[in-house]
């Protein structure tokens, strides 16, 4: 009685050993461990690093104007030329400083894009001649 087939006793059959962790353990290594405790980190970074960040300005359309316009014909402002700016636009120096970073910045980017494309058609042109010259070398050959 209490005996399955010639094998131990139900009670006794053996489990393995339950590790305990403390809680600090726990923490770390379901995160460091499972997808959804790596995800759960990375989301409390995002939130803090966004909380931490100022608000997006946004400008008006006449700030806008002046701003591309003073862009379209100066790239780049000396600390008192964008003191002057900011001060008539009614923004801070830093917004005045940050929109023509990234006015710079969408330029460039916007540049590479073209050469990039530039480059992808003369690829194309390329391996089309090349097509062309393999067929030309096979009919040749025949």
């Amino acid at each position: 009685p209490g005996h399955r087939h010639g094998g131990p006793p139900a009670e006794q059959t053996s489990r393995p050993a339950e590790q305990t962790f403390s809680p600090a353990e726990q923490t770390s290594s379901f995160s460091a461990v499972t997808p959804v405790g790596s995800l759960v980190k990375t989301l409390e970074a995002e939130f803090r690093r966004r909380s931490l960040r100022k608000e997006r300005t946004v400008f008006t359309k006449i700030q806008l104007a002046k701003l591309k316009a003073r862009f379209c014909y100066q790239k780049y402002l000396s600390s008192e030329e964008r003191a002057q700016l900011a001060g008539s636009l009614n923004l801070t120096e830093e917004q005045v400083q940050r929109w023509f970073q990234n006015r710079r910045a969408k330029i460039k980017r916007q540049e590479s894009q073209v050469e990039t494309r530039k480059h992808c058609e003369k690829s194309r042109e390329r391996e089309h001649c090349d097509e062309l010259e393999a067929l030309v070398t096979q009919l040749s050959k025949t």
